[in-house]
């Protein structure tokens, strides 16, 4: 590992060949005085520091008295460690200053994390205290902070992105805002300097703004004094004396060249953080769900007739929604009924007479993975996790499930985010990382698109043809947007079977999901983690065909996917628009080009990181005539037909 950590009397270095970050002890507080990039020697950190890079008002410090703090923390050890790979991430070093304020009885462990060969530093903080914040606990909002970078804001082009989640009610899931002074919701900025070509990146793991509890007044601030990213994700009545608690973390990177590199770095760390030891693969998955019939028809002769066409089609999963257990429907714990939660649990034995017993030999038969839905016990603030772990753990001894998909999460408190955390981490422990999740972010306050994904993958929306909510052009815009700062490796993205529910459609002809190819409807997804939503069975043979011809070209290629960095050229999606995704390998890549209902048969493509190199181009597939020739200018494609699209490899020479 060439991470390095350096202590030099009251000064601390963290760092590798990318960045270095550099902290102080004054005797009284912890300040960021320095943040590196190791490769071009720009220095961002030009504030000068006053209090602790970390704050929590009446907690470590008291808003009335900023300048002359009572609030005073004793440095009492410092503590590196390097940890190697493990089920949930990669390997790195972390080093922990470990703070007491003895007088309010406040204990802290402001920790540091490097992760090899990245050029980010994420920061968060443990807290016990025995004491609550001091001041009114229930009705006044606390300014609170997980870090503080002291740079000149105003000296970059800041890009905020905030998320929105709860699918099922949002059409648009990402919100593009400036930096200003004050408060400003959001997970990820990027800042590029013109001037010297220098930028860097914050990220947020926390939920979305929109999820989070109302502990903080937005996600980011930005004043004279730099930037904060706000929220502990501990609201003051739930922190306690008789353990340390985590707070949310903060993640600051370092880049140069142009803002396209800054988004390549973000996709880096994210998937070096979430690597899950470098085992995250690739799924390709068949939910029945999204045909709306799956209560009427889940049976056991159902199941084995869906296996028996998931694996013509090619599909290396299936997944048992809602309707197998004996307690009916999600709907009862939706209205919080009272139930014994063990026996809602248990398999309905009219449906499947001997359990899962012969749906899972049928699955091993044809080499499909059987997967199932669950939704853990939230009315309860999910305190039955052993009792939850059991259940699904047994379903992986017995019938060898490994993906669950968890549904109905509702992150209401401190105690409910970790003790769901705590039911997923005894999983992957029993499992020896076997067993991985679906997280589904399309109701309620979630972990959203930064939290939790050691875990596993997104499930990203509900959409379906039986309530004309399903569009292509929708989903592609969806995973478009999210693209730029979410790597499409971590999302499901579904396809559906464009001939079912034609009559929805009518008065949208040309957006109608059979106005497409069925190729179509599957590229929009060949980037990120395939699902078909529909029942399989119930497929035309040519659909069939066409889907197991489609996921073949997807399998032949997503070692290189999984590799490389996938981002969003070309225009928003919206169907009418010309638009894309490029894969950036070190010297080569794909390109998905998709022409929408756009007017115009050629277009212009800008691409990530390729300047005035030679490319070598090889078409895999297309449902069109597409030509295209590439100069310093850009990617020069056309297609003759509207909603037409074309997938290239190229070779940088």
């Amino acid at each position: 590992m060439n991470t390095y950590f350096v202590e030099d009397q009251n000064r601390y270095r963290l760092g590798n060949s990318f960045i270095e970050r550099t902290w102080v002890y004054d005797g009284k507080f912890l300040h960021t005085v320095s943040l590196l990039d190791k490769t071009t020697g720009c220095e961002y950190v030009v504030k000068e520091p006053f209090e602790n890079e970390f704050g929590y008002e009446g907690l470590t410090y008291n808003r009335k008295m900023v300048k002359d703090n009572p609030y005073h923390f004793r440095l009492k050890d410092v503590v590196k460690k390097e940890y190697p790979a493990d089920f949930y991430t990669s390997a790195r070093m972390e080093v922990c200053f470990h703070l007491e304020d003895p007088f309010h009885g406040v204990s802290i462990e402001r920790c540091a994390v490097l992760y090899e060969g990245t050029s980010a530093i994420r920061t968060y903080c443990r807290v016990k205290s025995h004491n609550m914040p001091y001041g009114e606990v229930l009705f006044d909002a606390r300014y609170n902070w997980i870090e503080r970078i002291g740079v000149e804001y105003k000296e970059y082009d800041t890009t905020v992105y905030n998320y929105w989640t709860r699918t099922d009610r949002k059409t648009e899931l990402i919100e593009v805002l400036n930096a200003q002074e004050g408060f400003v919701p959001g997970n990820v900025l990027l800042s590029f300097r013109e001037k010297d070509k220098q930028g860097f990146y914050i990220i947020k793991e926390a939920p979305a703004t929109m999820d989070e509890r109302p502990e903080t007044k937005g996600s980011f601030h930005f004043d004279d004094c730099g930037i904060d990213v706000l929220s502990w994700g501990i609201m003051p009545v739930e922190i306690r004396d008789d353990r340390y608690q985590k707070t949310y973390s903060a993640v600051v990177g370092v880049f140069n060249t142009d803002p396209s590199i800054g988004y390549m770095k973000i996709h880096e760390y994210l998937k070096t953080r979430f690597s899950q030891g470098g085992k995250r693969k690739y799924y390709t998955m068949i939910n029945p769900w999204g045909d709306r019939t799956f209560y009427e028809h889940v049976s056991e002769k159902f199941i084995l007739d869906e296996i028996d066409a998931a694996a013509r089609i090619g599909a290396e999963q299936y997944q048992i929604d809602d309707g197998w257990q004996k307690g009916s429907r999600l709907v009862r714990v939706v209205w919080n009924e009272a139930f014994d939660f063990s026996e809602y649990w248990s398999i309905d034995e009219s449906k499947f007479p001997e359990g899962f017993k012969n749906v899972a030999q049928r699955a091993k038969e044809k080499g499909v993975e059987l997967c199932l839905w669950f939704a853990p016990d939230r009315n309860r603030l999910y305190r039955n996790v052993e009792e939850a772990a059991e259940i699904l753990f047994r379903m992986y001894k017995e019938y060898d499930i490994k993906c669950f998909k968890l549904d109905a999460f509702q992150n209401r408190s401190k105690e409910a985010e970790e003790n769901f955390e705590e039911m997923m981490r005894i999983l992957r422990e029993k499992s020896g990382g076997e067993i991985t999740f679906n997280l589904d972010v399309t109701a309620d306050a979630r972990g959203g698109y930064f939290m939790f994904l050691e875990y596993g993958g997104i499930f990203l929306e509900n959409r379906y043809t039986a309530f004309k909510s399903y569009f292509p052009h929708s989903t592609l815009r969806n995973l478009w947007n999210l693209s730029f700062t979410v790597p499409p490796q971590f999302l499901q993205i579904e396809y559906v079977n464009p001939l079912l529910n034609k009559d929805k459609y009518e008065d949208v002809t040309e957006l109608a999901p059979w106005s497409y190819s069925a190729e179509y409807i599957f590229a929009v997804t060949m980037f990120a983690n395939p699902l078909g939503w529909f029942e399989s069975s119930g497929l035309k043979e040519e659909t069939v065909s066409t889907y197991n011809k489609m996921l073949e070209i997807h399998k032949s290629i997503r070692k290189d996917l999984d590799k490389g960095v996938i981002l969003p050229i070309g225009n928003r999606p919206d169907g009418y628009s010309w638009t894309g995704f490029q894969c950036v390998l070190e010297d080569s890549g794909y390109l998905l080009l998709f022409r929408e209902n756009s007017k115009e048969d050629c277009f212009r493509y800008a691409l990530h990181g390729i300047g005035d190199a030679t490319l070598c181009f090889e078409e895999l597939c297309s449902d069109g005539d597409a030509k295209f020739s590439y100069n310093q200018e850009g990617l020069e494609i056309s297609m003759s037909k509207p909603r037409s699209f074309v997938l290239l490899k190229y070779v940088i020479q």
